[in-house]
């Protein structure tokens, strides 16, 4: 399970952003295991109970209509479809305090501009998330193109839809020239390998006011030193492209979110034993 939300910051416009350790770890591990493609994923953020209009105002209220379709298995996975104001999965939430992204799920390295393919992955996210007590707070995207690192219309084509859901969502872009900073256990620059975009007026536009913080730098450049460079556990991790090639490959990623919570948690004992 993600850890909880416990984020605090002032209100701002743009908001603050904080990136947890397990969600900064696995963006550059999808970066990393497909260096020559465009890959794309999923921020999940802890679900509110508050909901926010176009226009700023909040609801508690809303009606929800719950459908199900069959999985692989032949047995009934809920989907949510929601009204304009109501609370759910993919809900609109106010961003008072900062946002916490506490975990992300990678989406495609191959097919991130087919429809089907992201209807597929939004829809098996959705009851995901709701069992979850969790929320799609954004997307983050990678190019391919180390000299053009800024989303194309593909990205902007899939935060469209988040959006139409949940209009505090962001787009989440990796610039490549600041990605070797990240990797190569600089830890003060990590946040710099980031460009945070908000829908304004209409148009989705780079935000240079925002805000965006790494929960712990220094575990963060620990864990890309010991689980990427030297563990390479890049490998094992799977998009969806990958899960739609074999079924068997788990796009939820359990296996690597355990290693990289046993590496946290053995480096924050480590530290606690440093300091008696």
């Amino acid at each position: 399970m993600p850890e909880s939300s416990s984020f605090s910051a002032p209100s701002l416009s743009p908001p603050d952003y904080l990136l947890s350790t397990r969600s900064h770890v696995k963006i550059l591990m999808h970066c990393l295991k497909y260096p020559y493609a465009t890959v794309t994923g999923i921020l999940l953020t802890p679900s509110s109970t508050m909901t926010t209009s176009p226009t700023g105002s909040s609801s508690t209220g809303g009606s929800s209509v719950n459908t199900s379709v069959e999985d692989n298995n032949g047995s009934s996975c809920p989907v949510v479809t929601t009204s304009s104001t109501s609370s759910s999965v993919i809900s609109k939430s106010g961003t008072e305090g900062g946002v916490k992204f506490v975990d992300v799920v990678p989406l495609f390295h191959l097919g991130h501009g087919l429809t089907p393919m992201l209807e597929v992955a939004l829809l098996q996210l959705s009851a995901y998330c709701r069992d979850r007590n969790l929320m799609i707070g954004g997307l983050y995207h990678a190019s391919r193109y180390f000299h053009d690192s800024g989303p194309d219309v593909f990205a902007f084509r899939t935060v469209d839809k988040i959006w139409e859901e949940n209009n505090s969502a962001i787009l989440l872009s990796v610039n490549n020239f600041r990605l070797a900073s990240a990797v190569l256990d600089d830890e003060d620059r990590g946040d710099h390998s980031f460009h945070v975009f908000n829908y304004v007026d209409g148009k989705w536009k780079q935000q240079r006011s925002a805000v965006l913080r790494l929960e712990d730098p220094s575990k963060s450049a620990a864990a890309i030193n010991e689980l990427i460079l030297s563990q390479g556990l890049q490998e094992q991790l799977k998009d969806f492209d990958n899960h739609l090639d074999d079924v068997s490959n788990d796009w939820r990623n359990q296996a690597v979110n355990e290693e990289i919570a046993k590496f946290v948690a053995s480096t924050s004992a480590t530290g606690v034993e440093e300091t008696q």
